[in-house]
């Protein structure tokens, strides 16, 4: 087991450059002067773009506006994720000017929001017939960690099809007790042997972290994770 936890480390970091990838979330804020300037708050709809989840927000305080957008990938990725983008923040699009704030961001799994603030007498010059547009352009300039999307994860969604519970870290794995003492001679000496965890509903695991312990259990299941021979 800790061998093969070792060579867990060793995931490779497939990075891939990406072309004319760009696309728009766009959200009207209506009834602008009944908007509540000091502590108002909008959550757009999430958007699917590019394996990734997307959705920006509108929050504000009493003299300037929040503009927030929010990135994850829509299935969990065997190695760390990481988007490096252009994102171009709008406010009044749907007019014939507008202002505009642009970052270079990069959204991963520790940092997934990028925002700026714009104040609200410049915002406010944008309203047209008690509506304020908002706008982000993203252009995406390079993926890392979007190869490989993991469709198993492990959790309660199995749990019809699990007759075993793994706990790394407070973190519950669902899994086949049969299967994965077919597969390693470690699963086989605690679930068939003679262990006193082999009948706990709940077995723990000590000395790994969640995130390399479901890449070793998804090498397991037939998914190669590793750089060389496991």
């Amino acid at each position: 087991m800790e061998d093969s936890m070792a060579k867990i480390s060793k995931l490779s970091s497939v990075e891939k450059n990406v072309e004319e990838k760009t696309f728009k979330l766009k959200h009207v804020l209506k009834n602008v002067k009944n908007f509540d300037k000091e502590n108002g708050y909008v959550l757009c709809e999430e958007e699917e773009h590019f394996n990734a989840k997307w959705h920006m927000s509108i929050k504000s305080d009493e003299t300037h506006v929040d503009f927030h957008v929010f990135c994850e990938p829509n299935a969990p990725t065997i190695c760390a994720w990481s988007i490096e983008a252009k994102v171009d923040f709008k406010i009044g699009i749907i007019s014939d000017s507008c202002i505009t704030k642009t970052i270079y961001y990069k959204f991963d799994s520790l940092d997934y929001m990028g925002y700026v603030k714009f104040l609200w007498e410049d915002a406010e010059t944008y309203i047209i017939d008690d509506t304020l547009a908002f706008d982000v352009e993203i252009e995406i300039r390079k993926m890392s960690g979007f190869e490989n999307m993991l469709v198993r994860k492990f959790d309660e969604t199995e749990k019809d099809v699990s007759d075993a519970i793994l706990v790394v870290q407070d973190i519950k794995f669902y899994v086949s007790k049969m299967y994965l003492a077919a597969q390693s001679s470690f699963f086989k000496a605690l679930f068939l042997g003679s262990f006193s965890e082999s009948k706990m509903s709940e077995i723990p695991l000590t000395g790994i972290e969640p995130v390399h312990f479901r890449c070793f259990l998804h090498a397991l299941y037939g998914e190669s994770v590793f750089d060389g021979d496991f």
